[in-house]
């Protein structure tokens, strides 16, 4: 049927027109597909660089981390506060130096308790157990003749014991002798503070400095650091000066620690101690100080006590003649006079020596010489007599006056005699027994000399009987 076949002809038509319309989508497809990978495939041509940095900064940026990570642990490992102190400025207090070595000891103890309960409180992240560095620069010679001519301690030699007792008492602390270079330990202390401001290990540096233009100079060159300003702390004894003050630092006191007043340095002072000069100094074992004092055991006896008289009166030549005339004549026998250069000794044999006058500032004067004395008031230098003066250490091209000399035999006794109290030698210029007056206070008072254990002279030259036996 005709009906029929048209339809089927119709239907075959619409199904034709479908797979056209099916074929052509597909084709839009794979053609839209085909340009999509050609511009993906361009895509990644044209950002293959960029994914290859942006690759590798990550891995770099992995590595630094790594590496932060562990510059961060290394500097937790050795974590430290370190003190610089200029000890001919910022002197310890004088009840720790009398203390001498002890007193040594006890001051690194107590600075180390200090610094750590202050960094404690202070410092910003502060590892619980950190380190404490010390190290002191002074002139050992100079200032302990400055704080004995202020009368901190009692002589000179208890600042060596006290420099020895602080570097003995702790690894990490360290006094270190100057040696006679005027501002060689204000040199040491700037040159350690440029060391040490920029470790980052050292979380913090304290600084014991004194007035002078140097430490101003070098604070002030931090000054617009904040890095270093933040690590930086000024320790205070004597008061600083204004230059310093007006700086915006931090400071910190120690009061039982250091000393709060000004020492003058030998030299170095505007006001030099005063002395009174007098025509009888002497110094001998007896001597209450270590200082000039006037008059000697012989004079002293010579000025007893006066004794009464009695009611009569003193009696006249006349009444002395009147009343022995009845007496024989008598020849009073003369006492043979002791040679001049006659050995003294005393009771049990021992040789004392005579007394000589002595200025603490002269003394100390021709002692920095570092005269020979055989040479010029001994028997001879004998490497000097044999044309080999090189082999003694000491001087032997001083000019000194006769005044000088005096000074000089001064200087010699307070060297022990090898032979000691058996010595005969009536020229012999060293001591025979301690010079040095006796303790009145502390572990050796009534038993030593002020020198203590730093004494050069043998127990059996102290405490000697010093009278001679007529």
């Amino acid at each position: 049927n005709d009906t029929n076949n048209q339809q089927l002809w119709a239907r075959y038509e619409e199904t034709k027109h479908n797979d056209q319309v099916k074929n052509a989508l597909l084709e839009d497809i794979l053609t839209r597909y085909d340009l999509l990978c050609r511009k993906h495939q361009k895509y990644i041509e044209e950002n293959q660089q960029d994914h290859d940095a942006a690759r590798e900064s990550l891995g770099t940026a992995t590595y630094w981390h790594s590496q932060a990570l562990n510059l961060q642990r290394l500097l937790n490992e050795s974590p430290f506060i370190v003190v610089l102190i200029d000890a001919d400025h910022l002197i310890f207090h004088p009840s720790l130096l009398r203390e001498c070595e002890t007193g040594g000891r006890k001051a690194a103890i107590l600075l180390q308790n200090a610094i750590i309960e202050w960094s404690t409180r202070e410092v910003t992240q502060c590892p619980q157990h950190i380190k404490i560095v010390v190290r002191a620069f002074g002139n050992v010679k100079r200032l302990g003749d400055a704080c004995t001519q202020a009368g901190l301690i009692p002589n000179p030699f208890v600042i060596e014991a006290f420099a020895r007792g602080l570097t003995l008492a702790l690894p990490s602390f360290d006094f270190v002798d100057t040696g006679p270079a005027p501002t060689i330990g204000q040199s040491k202390v700037i040159d350690s503070f440029h060391l040490y401001i920029k470790d980052y290990h050292c979380r913090q540096v304290l600084l014991g400095c004194g007035n002078s233009t140097a430490y101003t100079k070098l604070l002030e060159q931090y000054s617009s650091d904040p890095q270093v300003w933040a690590r930086l702390t000024v320790i205070e004894g004597a008061p600083l000066d204004k230059e310093i003050m007006a700086l915006p630092l931090q400071i910190k006191k120690f009061p039982t620690l250091f000393h709060a007043g000004k020492v003058a340095i030998p030299g170095q002072s505007n006001s030099p101690r005063e002395r009174v000069d007098t025509p009888g100094v002497a110094l001998n074992a007896t001597s209450n100080v270590f200082t000039p004092r006037t008059g000697s055991a012989d004079s002293c006896a010579g000025t007893a006590s006066p004794q009464p008289l009695r009611a009569g009166g003193a009696p006249t030549w006349a009444a002395i003649t009147t009343k022995n005339a009845h007496k024989p004549l008598t020849d009073i026998p003369r006492s043979t006079p002791e040679p001049a250069n006659a050995v003294k000794r005393n009771r049990r044999g021992q040789r004392l020596d005579v007394e000589l006058e002595f200025d603490y500032d002269e003394v100390q004067r021709v002692k920095r010489l570092k005269a020979c004395n055989q040479h010029f008031i001994g028997a001879g230098c004998c490497h000097f007599n044999a044309g080999r003066k090189d082999k003694c250490p000491h001087n032997h091209d001083v000019k000194f006056t006769q005044q000088d000399l005096k000074w000089l035999r001064a200087v010699a006794r307070e060297t022990p005699c090898k032979r000691g109290h058996e010595c005969t030698d009536p020229q012999c210029i060293y001591g025979h027994h301690c010079p040095f007056p006796v303790a009145t206070e502390g572990t050796m008072r009534g038993d030593r000399c002020l020198n203590g254990d730093l004494c050069r002279f043998p127990r059996s030259m102290h405490n000697m009987d010093t009278v001679p036996v007529k």
